[in-house]
Order: structure tokens, then sequence, then C-alpha cells
């Protein structure tokens, strides 16, 4: 019976068996590696992805930003405008009053 379970292994003795136990552990250990590396693949890629999302607020902010600029621009052009209008009605209203015309 005991010599019965080395023929499993071909015969060999027990050095076939710690080789064996010995591959299984080297495979454990690269699929402990591997998945390392593939933990570390995703946290850089959860990194790149936060930096681009930090991007797009930033981006968006700009844009906001220049939205806000040309409201004010627009604003300033209609004040503008305003002052125009207000200094033509004086205009004409000083030459109403200083010519011979009828008056309103």
């Amino acid at each position: 019976m005991y010599t019965q379970r080395y023929y499993i292994w071909g015969g060999v003795g027990r050095g076939f068996e710690y080789l064996l136990l010995l591959l299984l552990l080297l495979l454990l250990l690269l699929l402990l590696l591997l998945l390392l590396l593939l933990l570390l693949l995703l946290l850089l890629l959860l990194l790149l992805l936060l930096l681009l999302l930090l991007l797009l607020l930033l981006l968006l902010l700009l844009l906001l930003l220049l939205l806000l600029l040309l409201l004010l621009l627009l604003l300033l052009l209609l004040l503008l405008l305003l002052l125009l209008l207000l200094l033509l009605l004086l205009l004409l209203l000083l030459l109403n009053s200083f010519g011979g015309g009828d008056k309103w």
C-alpha cells in the first residue's frame, strides 16, 4: 500500500512530489503577481479617469467664464448704445431750443 502511492507519480518517489508542489507554488506566485499587476493597471486607469474628469471640469469652468465675459461685453455695448441715444436726444433738444423753428 505504501509503494502503491509512488506508482501514481510514475514510480519516481518523493522528489517528483516536491517538484510538483514547487511548480504549483510557482504558478500561484505568478498568478498573484499577475493579479497585483492588474490591480495596479486598474488604479492607473482610475487615476487617468479622475484626471480627465478634472480637466473636463476645468474646461467647463473656462466656458462659464467666457460666457460671463460675453455677457458683460453685451451689457457694456447696451450701455454705450443707451448713452449714445441719450446724447443724441440731448443734441436734438439743444438744436431745437436754439433753432428758430417751431417748438415741440
